[in-house]
């Protein structure tokens, strides 16, 4: 077999003769021995062994890449060049393009994966199966028993639709175009032709495919994993995609944003006021210790930050997010100070006076909070407002007349 190249079979280090099998395996046990995850310094050899796959696994682009080398993968490559007319006067002899060829592409299989957090912290390897149809070897996907192309269907001359007129009356018809019934849609004529006994005329047959799948460290939600040619199969299109959407399960303590971590924290009053220590079993299975900063005081509402605690970087495995920290606090219940208690926390405290608290002239009215649900003091002002409202109601009624006093 004669290429133009054969930097991407070196790649993959396979000959130019080899078939999808040996492509297929042949990148599988390179791509996990270079994986970034495995092998953190191979980013740009993983890269080259993709980009090898991805065209020797396609068929159309193999066959360019065969012919052209890597100049006909580009964007905009037209296969056999023009002609001199129309390299000097814009015109001439129009050539045809390798895009114009191609097939048309089959169904993608779109599949949703759901990911713990820990395991996009991480990273995973795991295996999915997927029910697809595949071309039929035994007929090349032609669904004839001598693995021929069959006629032309007479009925639709080839096109796979019908024009069906339908007269409406008064002169006018209704025109409309409709699948034609003979041969399926597909503009080919199997009647009277020996049908393939492996498909029985269907040209594919269903088949479970596993594939392994890699998740990166860092993998976001709503990210994608497209395996290229592993989707829908058929004669008449060139294979689907298998796309895998990545969907983060909720976590028990942690939300993530981003490359962040966010976790919610309540500590006590004594905590919050001396000091606090937080023990947190981390996504990777280790336990951090998280201490207060010196002479730290957290309110209500507090947040506090630590470095390189988040998530890995995707693309990046070894840099990190931050982990943040909400806090709350909750105070102790009422009652729980007896009178030395409150004396000790007097002398400790900050009691430096408010202008809104300083001291009156002694004629002041004293009023003694109490504790109150402002839900409940709501529904009891409403009831109270209904019932005057009612009594100014009847009182109004009761008066006759309608007289009215104007002010002059």
């Amino acid at each position: 077999m004669s290429v133009k190249e054969t930097k991407l079979y070196d790649v993959l280090g396979v000959q130019p003769n080899a078939n999808k099998n040996q492509i297929r395996k042949a990148y599988k046990k390179l791509a996990i021995k270079y994986h970034p995850d495995r092998n953190p310094n191979s980013g740009e050899k993983f890269k080259e062994i993709r980009h090898a796959y991805e065209v020797l696994s396609d068929e159309d682009k193999k066959k360019l890449y065969d012919k052209h080398g890597e100049e006909g993968l580009k964007d905009g490559f037209q296969e056999g060049g023009q002609d001199m007319f129309s390299s000097f006067f814009g015109g001439g002899r129009r050539q045809t393009t390798q895009n114009e060829k191609r097939k048309p592409k089959g169904r993608d299989l779109v599949h949703t994966l759901n990911v713990s957090l820990d395991d996009l912290y991480r990273g995973k390897k795991t295996k999915i199966a997927v029910s697809r149809k595949v071309t039929c070897n035994h007929c090349n996907g032609y669904g004839t028993g001598d693995g021929k192309k069959p006629p032309m269907c007479s009925d639709c001359n080839g096109q796979g639709v019908r024009i069906v007129v339908q007269r409406l009356g008064m002169g006018m018809i209704q025109q409309y175009q409709t699948r034609c019934p003979t041969c399926g849609g597909t503009g080919k004529s199997l009647q009277n032709i020996e049908k393939c006994s492996e498909c029985n005329g269907q040209k594919t047959f269903p088949e479970r495919k596993v594939l392994e799948v890699f998740i990166d460290k860092g993998t976001l939600n709503g990210d994608k994993i497209t395996f290229a040619g592993e989707g829908e199969q058929s004669s008449e299109t060139s294979p689907g995609d298998v796309v895998l959407t990545i969907k983060e399960k909720p976590h028990e303590l942690f939300k993530r944003k981003g490359a962040d971590l966010i976790m919610n924290y309540t500590l006590s009053l004594y905590e919050a006021l001396c000091g606090y220590q937080i023990l947190i079993h981390h996504l990777d299975k280790r336990d951090v210790l998280i201490n207060a900063p010196s002479n730290d005081v957290v309110k209500p509402g507090d947040v506090r930050g630590i470095s390189d605690l988040g998530m890995p970087v995707k693309g990046r495995p070894f840099q990190y997010g931050r982990l943040f920290i909400l806090f709350e606090v909750e105070f102790p219940e009422p009652g729980f100070l007896n009178p030395d208690v409150q004396n000790l926390l007097k002398s400790a405290l900050p009691n430096e006076p408010k202008k809104q608290n300083e001291k009156g002239t002694g004629d002041e009215e004293s009023f003694t909070a109490e504790v109150m649900d402002i839900n409940t003091h709501k529904t009891t002002i409403k009831k109270m407002q209904e019932v005057y409202q009612s009594d100014s109601d009847n009182e109004k009624g009761g008066r006759g007349g309608g007289v009215s006093c104007e002010q002059m």
